[in-house]
């Protein structure tokens, strides 16, 4: 089974899904409490989806 990654989405995809575990395992390591560990993630997340979509202009939405 072959995996083509030439897609920039797909690449977005699993540096998003390896930052994010970085951040959770690092947390976990220096025992933060769960709420700042829910609360820095989700800012990843919202970064990584800020930075990653591309609007598209010229369309009207009525």
């Amino acid at each position: 089974m072959e995996c083509h990654l030439g897609n920039m989405e797909q690449w977005a995809i699993i540096i998003g899904e390896f930052i994010i575990s970085l951040i959770f395992n690092g947390f976990v390591a220096i025992g933060a409490p769960t709420t700042i560990q829910n609360v820095v993630t989700g800012i990843a997340l919202l970064l990584i989806v800020t930075i990653t979509t591309k609007p598209v202009r010229g369309i009207v939405v009525k």
